[in-house]
């Protein structure tokens, strides 16, 4: 399933902001023809959000323009030059050396390239699979801990790369390795997206206003013998390893808060993880989100279809609605003192929790609870044992309420008491909570 050039935008978008903003550690590498628009589009990125676009044609290099020449320190032994395309300086350094005039303007001009932008920036690795396999393992740790050596690229730059397919081009094949530290963007501009970008450029030239009407003469993938678009799929060589997985949560959570559509969150996820997997995953997100809401719950609506749930064994679908109401108490501050519509809401929560599996009352109870060491100088420390700590236990609100307490209301009592003391034997509520 190929991405349109606005699709591939929103994907490098939503991948950059994971990786500045949530520690993902993503590149999308854009997989398409020549000629099709993969450098204009990273581009154009840059040019709409103010970022430095530092281009590097790997087939064109040698390790050394990526890991820089080795020097002699003053301590006789060996360190690393870094490479002059790498941004080191800020904008007061620069404008420090710029004002002190100790440097002849040549190197001044050299200096300048090397000026972190406030806005970020991309490094664009173009043609990467065309580099030599000297070339490719140099791009390792560049790839894998945004790091040349000693040198780290500025927390608001990050990494793109684009490839041509295996059929009809001179590439080198990636291993395993370095295949799952892309997100591969199966690159497939629509052509009228391509006579628009034309359009733009050559308003007023005749073949574009011939295109506008004939736009099936663009070529922008290859087809077989049979007239069929030649694929350049890599789910074959995906593996759905624990880091996959959790930088495809990290992608999820960003396109959640985008309010991506599915068609976009199937087309941008797949370029980490395999299809099958998903499917299956979109498939069980899209039978979530028809389940049960929250105000159906709050006002005592879910009888039926948890009664449902619960005799097929739904618990998937379950956790789902216990990880949502956990995430809606944890900004939520009730009135003092409570008003009505807060009690009968609280009343509802717990006889839900009265009619599921124990299981997910402790898993919400831990969700609802935030438990570390503090230790005595102060510093926290979260983690399963610290000897030398105090535990602390903070709950939101919803656990301080009297019907989660326990003691105050036969309610209380009959309802929620047995779930209190599983949480409590499987160590949720330790020493140091509100009892």
């Amino acid at each position: 399933m190929g991405m349109s050039f606005k699709e591939s935008l929103k994907a490098i978008d939503t991948i950059r902001a994971c990786t500045i903003n949530n520690g993902a550690s993503i590149v999308p590498l854009l997989l398409g023809e020549t000629g099709i628009g993969k450098t204009e589009l990273v581009r154009e990125y840059c040019q709409e959000n103010g970022l430095t676009l530092i281009t590097i044609h790997v087939s064109q290099i040698e390790p050394s323009d990526l890991t820089g020449l080795f020097k002699i320190n003053r301590y006789g032994k060996t360190d690393n030059c870094s490479p002059s395309w790498l941004p080191w300086l800020s904008e007061a350094e620069f404008e420090a050396i710029k004002k002190s005039g100790a440097i002849e303007v040549e190197e001044l001009n050299v200096l300048k390239d090397g000026v972190i932008n406030p806005n970020g920036g991309i490094v664009f690795l173009d043609e990467v699979n065309r580099g030599h396999e000297d070339i490719r393992q140099s791009l390792y740790q560049l790839i894998n801990e945004r790091r040349m050596h000693t040198f780290t690229l500025p927390n608001n730059y990050t990494i793109v790369a684009a490839a041509n397919p295996s059929n009809g081009y001179e590439t080198y094949d990636f291993d395993r390795a370095l295949v799952n530290r892309f997100a591969w963007i199966d690159f497939q501009p629509q052509a009228k997206e391509s006579v628009e970008y034309l359009s733009d450029k050559y308003s007023t030239s005749p073949v574009v206003q011939w295109l506008k009407h004939n736009d099936e003469m663009i070529e922008l993938y290859a087809v077989d013998k049979h007239g069929n678009a030649v694929s350049n799929d890599m789910d074959d060589q995906k593996t759905m390893s624990p880091r996959i997985i959790e930088q495809g949560i990290i992608l999820l959570e960003e396109m959640h808060r985008r309010h991506y559509p599915q068609k976009l969150k199937n087309q941008i996820l797949r370029s980490i993880w395999k299809k099958d997997a998903v499917e299956a995953y979109l498939s069980f997100d899209e039978e979530a989100e028809n389940a049960i809401e929250l105000k159906d719950i709050f006002t005592g609506n879910w009888h039926t279809p948890v009664k449902k749930y619960v005799e097929q064994q739904k618990l998937d679908l379950l956790s789902v609605i216990v990880s949502r109401m956990a995430r809606f108490f944890v900004d939520y501050e009730f009135a003092t003192p409570r008003t009505n519509e807060e009690t009968k809401m609280v009343e509802n929560v717990v006889e839900f929790y009265h009619n599921v599996p124990e299981e997910l009352c402790v898993t919400f109870l831990s969700s609802c609870t935030n438990k570390y060491f503090e230790l005595k100088d102060g510093r926290k420390y979260f983690g399963k044992n610290c000897k030398d700590g105090k535990l602390i236990v903070n709950e939101h609100h919803l656990c301080m309420q009297p019907e989660f307490r326990g003691g105050k209301t036969e309610y209380a009592k009959n309802e929620i008491g047995s779930v209190l003391k599983s949480a409590k034997n499987l160590g949720v509520l330790a020493n140091g909570s509100k009892k």
